[in-house]
């Protein structure tokens, strides 16, 4: 299964995503490419998971997501810290539901 490749970073207080940013080749439309010029060396930047939540909204790293499983309804808060180590519990059959409810950078009082 493909992923698409998706990013954006916390820059100067703001979150500015890939696809906010005007494309700087028109042969290819590379979002991409003008994105890593614009944002600044210091910018916090977090790649999308390839999943997404309940509401069909994109995962990032650094986002607080709640889950909820079928098998006890137990809610559990993750932070999504590398996609390369997704948790355990994003995933599985007996998931019910997944909803972002902020990152960490913007939303830091959910973390606790």
């Amino acid at each position: 299964m493909q992923r698409e490749i998706k990013f954006r970073a916390f820059d100067d207080g703001k979150m500015i995503y890939h696809d906010q940013v005007q494309p700087i080749l028109i042969e290819n439309n590379n979002h991409l490419e003008q994105f890593f010029k614009t944002v600044r060396p210091n910018a916090i930047i977090m790649q999308y998971t390839g999943l997404k939540d309940r509401n069909g909204k994109d995962i990032y790293e650094d986002d607080i997501v709640y889950c909820c499983r079928y098998s006890n309804n137990e809610l559990h808060k993750v932070v999504v810290k590398d996609i390369r180590q997704l948790p355990e519990n994003m995933f599985g059959s007996n998931l019910n539901w997944r909803e972002v409810v902020g990152n960490i950078h913007e939303s830091p009082h959910l973390v606790s």
